[in-house]
């Protein structure tokens, strides 16, 4: 079996700059952007307003870069600043999940569009979401 991370997930007060500085600095490339969805963003961050999300990569290396209007006016701001999650590709997603239930790990579910999305939320509260290995 093999595991990586997938990709790391940053929230920006100041994405432009952020963004630069990866770019700029560490030598990624902006790979897409898009935004999320208002009630995606309620479901997974406890944000209530929609998102822009700016994918970047260097290699095997991923980085999602979130932003939205007016941050710290969110209540859950402190919890998120900076990171908010991670993604953990796996070989076999659906026994994977099976294994960390059975060992008493939570799973939150999320149907997205009929695509299953799964996140483990650590004992810090940091989410980490399972995506099956290409």
């Amino acid at each position: 079996m093999s595991e990586r991370c997938h990709h790391i997930g940053l929230f920006a007060v100041q994405p432009d700059r952020l963004i630069d500085f990866y770019i700029k600095k560490l030598g990624f490339v902006r790979e897409s952007g898009k935004e999320v969805p208002r009630i995606l963003m309620h479901q997974v961050f406890d944000i209530n307003s929609s998102c822009q999300l700016t994918k970047l990569r260097r290699g095997n290396a991923v980085l999602e870069i979130f932003s939205y209007p007016h941050p710290h006016q969110e209540r859950s701001w402190d919890r998120n600043f900076s990171y908010n999650h991670w993604g953990l590709g796996v070989d076999d997603k659906e026994a994977f999940c099976l294994e960390v239930e059975n060992k008493g790990v939570s799973l939150l579910k999320i149907d997205m569009n009929g695509r299953p999305i799964i996140f483990i939320k650590d004992p810090e509260g940091s989410l980490i979401e399972i995506y099956q290995n290409e």
